[in-house]
């Protein structure tokens, strides 16, 4: 089935609009949750391992030492044993913590995409995807191992050509320029495709796991199979929501150039105005940032969803309200009955917004002339 990227776009804004609770409103207590799970074991480790006793004994001796300006307090023979044992203790906590915290978040994520999955759908009840997925940590954490796993090395490959190509270009460029300059460009384009491949890839494995629970390699294979031909529509579908980053943009652009003119000698930047630009300019630009993410990231993951369930030729009907009718069988009769403006009768694809909601009440051999009548209200029949 072709996919059609305007078309799924409108189908996802229509099926968004009729969750509930509000998108926006799940994302923000998705993403509250995984903050106060991310602090709670930051936190209890940190305590578990007497870090911050460890720290208040460091400080206090630092502070001793500047009010002496002499290191008689603490002699390295003091010093070096509080702080390696205080590095050993805290960081093996911190490595457990970072351990666990991943391996919730990348639970806690598969479960979101069962959100947008379910959403893109119209499921009547899609925010209880996200818990649902619990049952199944094991898979999901397999999967996701995996898909890291050969990312990394596609990666590392990608990497490698890249310091090849670049250290040629860099030792060619000291006496041919004109060679050694794209040498040096196609390294860095090489390293950016090869990762934004590497992603389009695998970029189906979720949706593969959630929807008919395929885990592991298994899915990582489908995925690479179903994305065989499509890559093309899936990075134009994602580069269309750039748009959507431009509070990041006008935000860290303008701080970015700012910075670097402040660096330069002689120039006439007043600091004091520098400083405030970048604490005011930036932290308002990424908070605008992220209030639109709470609408953003479901209307992408939606998308995704939508595009997946098109390449397998399964389609989530929804009713329409203006011509042309888009959706469903092509070429049939139908009418509908349902609160105004959604009630008329047209020849198109059948807009029934689930199987459930419509059924064939006439036949007559050719289907381009079969009903289609709503099972809701009355319907307006016609010949």
């Amino acid at each position: 089935m072709e996919f059609d990227r305007y078309q799924c776009k409108m189908d996802v804004k229509a099926a968004l609009r009729d969750c509930r609770p509000h998108r926006a409103l799940i994302t923000l207590v998705f993403t509250l949750v995984l903050s106060v799970v991310s602090g709670a074991v930051n936190g209890l480790f940190s305590a578990l391992s007497g870090g911050g006793h460890q720290m208040e004994i460091l400080v206090n001796q630092f502070l001793r030492m500047a009010e002496s300006g002499q290191y008689v307090d603490t002699t390295p023979q003091e010093f070096t044993p509080i702080l390696l044992n205080m590095l050993g203790r805290y960081g093996i906590a911190a490595m457990i913590a970072s351990i666990i915290i991943t391996i919730f978040n990348c639970i806690a994520n598969t479960g979101y995409d069962g959100f947008t999955l379910a959403a893109s759908r119209r499921d009547p009840q899609p925010a209880e995807k996200i818990f649902s997925v619990f049952p199944m940590a094991l898979p999901v954490i397999g999967t996701a191992f995996c898909k890291g796993l050969l990312s990394f090395l596609w990666v590392l490959l990608f990497a490698f050509a890249y310091i090849v190509l670049v250290t040629a270009g860099s030792l060619v460029t000291a006496f041919m320029p004109i060679l050694g300059i794209p040498l040096i460009l196609l390294g860095v384009a090489l390293f950016i495709a090869g990762n934004v491949w590497v992603y389009l890839r695998y970029a189906l494995t979720s949706l593969f796991l959630l929807d008919q629970g395929i885990t592991g390699m298994a899915a990582l294979t489908a995925s690479k199979q179903m994305m065989k031909g499509n890559y093309g529509k899936l990075l134009m579908l994602d580069l269309s929501f750039l748009p959507w980053y431009l509070p990041s943009i006008i935000g860290v652009v303008p701080t970015v150039i700012l910075l670097f003119m402040a660096t330069m000698p002689n120039n006439n930047l007043d600091y004091l105005v520098v400083i405030l630009f970048v604490a005011l300019w930036l932290p308002l630009s990424m908070l605008v940032q992220s209030i639109m993410g709470l609408f953003l990231r479901p209307y992408q993951g939606a998308c995704h969803a939508r595009f997946y369930d098109t390449l397998r030729g399964f389609i989530p009907l929804t009713p329409p309200t203006t011509p042309p009718y888009q959706n469903g069988p092509q070429n049939f009769r139908y009418s509908w009955t349902d609160s105004a403006p959604t009630s008329g009768t047209g020849t198109g694809n059948d807009p029934w917004s689930n199987p459930g909601d419509w059924t064939k009440t006439s036949s007559s051999g050719d289907s381009s002339n079969d009903t289609w009548d709503q099972g809701r209200g009355s319907p307006t029949d016609f010949d």
